[in-house]
């Protein structure tokens, strides 16, 4: 279901968008993501043909400013895409790296209605 996506995503971090994890020892700043669920929509005559898709989108970056910086890039690139989505939710996380540093995460949360 999300075939695209990481096309769609790859200019804003140079192809450093992977599916539900980074790599060992990443570039950043990289984009992750996942589909979480995949709610086909039906009617009374059956399947409709469309999904609402939960999406979980993480922007990574070794800074939270350019963490969130990332990330409102991905909501300005999503606007410009013709598919119907909200963002549901978004947060910030850090993820420590050995005890000593970590790196920086905003996890957005999607829902899109695509067709199937």
């Amino acid at each position: 279901m999300l075939i695209g996506l990481a096309e769609i995503l790859s200019p804003l971090v140079s192809s450093r968008v992977y599916p539900l994890q980074l790599p060992q020892k990443p570039m950043l700043p990289a984009i992750t993501y996942q589909q979480v669920s995949a709610v086909r929509v039906r009617n009374l005559r059956g399947r409709a043909g469309k999904v609402r898709l939960w999406v979980t989108i993480n922007c990574w970056a070794d800074t939270q400013l350019a963490a969130h910086n990332l990330a409102d890039s991905v909501k300005a690139l999503l606007d410009t895409t013709d598919t119907e989505r909200v963002l549901d939710n978004e947060f910030d996380l850090f993820e420590f790296d050995a005890g000593v540093s970590g790196i920086y995460r905003v996890v957005q949360d999607y829902i899109i209605a695509t067709a199937e």
